[in-house]
């Protein structure tokens, strides 16, 4: 799963790329900031120039507002719901890097009970579903088996997607996902540790509530009550007390109030927490899982991947009798949004390689850990360098970086690490070394 969220302003033009996401999106989201417009989504296996509405009870599918999904990006139209002139408009993107953890798909409907659709690949833990000429619906497993969500305040009901199994999921003889003769488009979603939760809790009604547990701070938070409340959506690319209805009123206050370290934080909104009322939330995190582990080994040799190109070089100084022998990038992980802040501090951690049995000096052992701060200055640009220092006792031990960066915001990222010798500092002669380690993103 690769996933993307982003912003643009409305020009009113007709056949409008928006591009610049770093992957080719299975699914996009699109909601309107300051205007009474519904939420429009489309997957790729809906027809082109074609999309839905996420909360409208009549409307199917319809065009001229998103019109396609494109190798980088996505093309809209000229409609109000994602173009007018002038206006800020929040996107969501989601591709299927073949993690199986999410998927997209399309089945004709024939109104039969307890009918399974298989051949997702996993098990879902959340289903999307859109008959063409009805409003869009959700279920996740957390919700009472054998219930449906709308995304518009519709009171959820029985009978439309019943239940989830190991390759896919069942459905009713609704007409909101099994219409007989009608094309269903549907998106299915897995529970992933660090990117991807969703649960539910009881309102309470008190305000500045934080839901906790997700193990991430999210970028998109999207919760529902059982009751007729319309859904709320709340992305990253919205900072401050204020979300979105699904639906076609334009913002909410006290509603979804933060994006927080480890989960969301809630006023005491009745849409968001009405006590006695049972809400469902999802929340995904920007990033990529699958596609983006690299190693390499003190040869230079690097594993390969679509997403990522990786090839490490190293120069070597000498300084004394030890020099650098290699540095060696072990993970790179798609996470922060936080990169595209005027500055960020991150804590890395470095970590001698080398023989346990060998020690540095008297007392410390090759396997200690050294702390490494970084401070990054990225900006929005095609590239961010991120530079460190460390004092080193020698010079011939290998060191680890683990690195967090944004591919969305950044084409590519240099990581550059300069190693002094401790003992010739101290002793005012020191010379530094460099080695330099170069990631793109394709």
């Amino acid at each position: 799963m690769q996933i993307a969220v982003g912003t643009y302003v409305g020009d009113s033009n007709e056949g409008r790329p928006i591009t610049g996401i770093g992957f080719a999106p299975d699914l996009v989201v699109v909601k309107a900031e300051g205007q009474v417009q519904l939420a429009v989504w489309k997957t790729r296996e809906m027809p082109a120039g074609k999309s839905g509405y996420l909360a409208s009870a009549s409307a199917g599918l319809i065009s001229t507002r998103i019109e396609s999904l494109d190798e980088d990006g996505f093309t809209i139209g000229n409609s109000w719901p994602v173009n007018r002139n002038g206006y800020t408009y929040h996107w969501l993107a989601i591709a299927d890097n073949g993690n199986d953890d999410f998927t997209i798909g399309k089945f004709t409907g024939d109104g039969t009970d307890n009918r399974d659709i298989a051949g997702v690949g996993f098990e879902p833990a959340m289903v999307w579903c859109q008959c063409e000429d009805q409003e869009a619906v959700w279920s996740t497993a957390d919700m009472a088996a054998g219930y449906t969500q709308f995304f518009s305040a519709t009171n959820h009901a029985a009978n439309i997607i019943q239940s989830f199994a190991a390759d896919g999921f069942q459905v009713g003889s609704s007409n909101y996902a099994n219409q007989n003769g009608k094309a269903i488009y549907w998106a299915a979603f897995k529970k992933l540790a660090g990117m991807a939760d969703g649960g539910q809790y009881a309102g309470d009604g008190t305000d500045d509530r934080t839901i906790s547990g997700l193990g991430f701070r999210p970028d998109v938070v999207m919760t529902d009550a059982t009751g007729s409340y319309p859904a709320v959506w709340h992305p990253s690319t919205k900072p401050g007390d204020t979300s979105f209805y699904v639906g076609s009123s334009t913002e909410i206050a006290n509603a979804i109030q933060a994006l927080e370290a480890d989960g969301f934080q809630l006023g005491s909104h009745n849409h968001v927490n009405a006590s006695g009322s049972t809400y469902t939330w999802w929340a995904w995190k920007v990033g990529t899982i699958g596609s983006v582990s690299k190693a390499s080994s003190e040869s230079g040799e690097s594993s390969e991947s679509a997403a990522v190109h990786y090839e490490p070089t190293v120069a070597e100084a000498a300084t004394g009798t030890d020099a650098i022998s290699v540095l060696v990038i072990t993970r790179i992980s798609v996470s922060d949004s936080a990169i595209a802040a005027e500055s960020l501090l991150l804590g890395l951690s470095v970590t001698d390689e080398g023989v346990a049995s060998e020690t540095i000096g008297t007392d410390h052992p090759i396997s200690d850990a050294l702390e490494l701060i970084v401070d990054v200055a990225p900006l929005i640009s095609d590239w961010v360098q991120i530079a460190a220092s460390v004092f080193h006792d020698r010079m011939s031990d290998a060191l680890q970086l683990q690195v967090d960066v944004m591919p969305l915001v950044v084409d590519g990222v240099l990581i550059e690490a300069t190693v002094i010798n401790q003992a010739l500092e101290a002793a005012a002669l020191a010379e530094v070394i460099a080695p330099v380690a170069e990631v793109t993103f394709l």
